[in-house]
């Protein structure tokens, strides 16, 4: 079926049925090997549809759930991993969806509950990073009220990157997050307080970089931004090296 679909059949393009059923066919096989072609089945249906399918993250998210379920007793190496999650939070980043970052929120949830028992389903950095990111980047049509949740959503996020003993931001986190704030909350003092206070702990953490440069020259005000870097583009400030 791939071969033909790749040789320039449409119709015979593979959908989420024919990789379910192939998943499910090698789970129920008691061999090791093919429990490992299950998974990179479900590996290969995500990046398939990396390329901007309009349904990919939601068949993804099909997929996964059903390899979740089906993930018990003898079939227990079918578990999907950080990796597998990881992809499936890319796929919701990317796709054209007012709801997405709820979505990947979720998801986020799911692995922090999996990784309390699973130290293989635990989140890390980017998985945060990817949620700050679907929270910045929305359809231009998206609702003012979803988009409340999306600030909540980033907001959270990063106080729980900021406190945790295990997961820490890193220069992509801080990025992530002032670019929400540029997109989120309108210009004035308020979004400049946030940035301005998110930007002090980046360099407090040693974590400026250029992509963290580029974001707070877009959120903050260039009174805000004059003051903390002089005047200047983003390519000739020169920071501490400290920061």
């Amino acid at each position: 079926v791939t071969e033909a679909y790749e040789n320039g059949e449409e119709d015979w393009k593979p959908d989420a049925n024919i990789y379910g059923a192939l998943i499910k066919s090698y789970g129920c096989d008691g061999r090791h090997s093919y429990r490992e072609k299950a998974l990179r089945l479900l590996g290969e249906m995500i990046e398939r549809y990396q390329a901007g399918e309009k349904n990919g993250a939601e068949t993804a998210e099909v997929l996964l759930n059903m390899l979740e379920e089906f993930a018990v007793g003898e079939n227990a190496d079918l578990k999907p991993s950080k990796r597998l999650y990881n992809l499936v939070l890319r796929l919701m980043s990317w796709c054209d969806d007012q709801e997405k970052a709820i979505r990947a929120d979720k998801l986020l949830n799911k692995m922090i509950e999996m990784g309390k028992t699973d130290s293989a389903c635990k989140p890390d950095v980017n998985s945060y990073n990817t949620v700050l990111n679907t929270c910045a980047f929305f359809p231009t049509n998206t609702d003012k009220a979803i988009l409340t949740i999306n600030l909540q959503i980033a907001v959270a996020r990063i106080k729980e990157l900021c406190s945790s003993d295990t997961v820490k931001p890193d220069d992509n986190s801080y990025a992530s997050f002032i670019r929400c704030c540029s997109r989120l909350i309108p210009t004035g003092a308020k979004r400049d307080a946030v940035v301005g206070s998110m930007f002090k702990r980046a360099c407090d953490s040693g974590l400026v970089s250029g992509h963290v440069l580029s974001s707070y020259r877009m959120a903050a005000s260039r009174q805000l931004f004059e003051e903390t870097l002089g005047t200047g583009d983003t390519h000739s400030v020169v920071i501490p090296y400290e920061w």
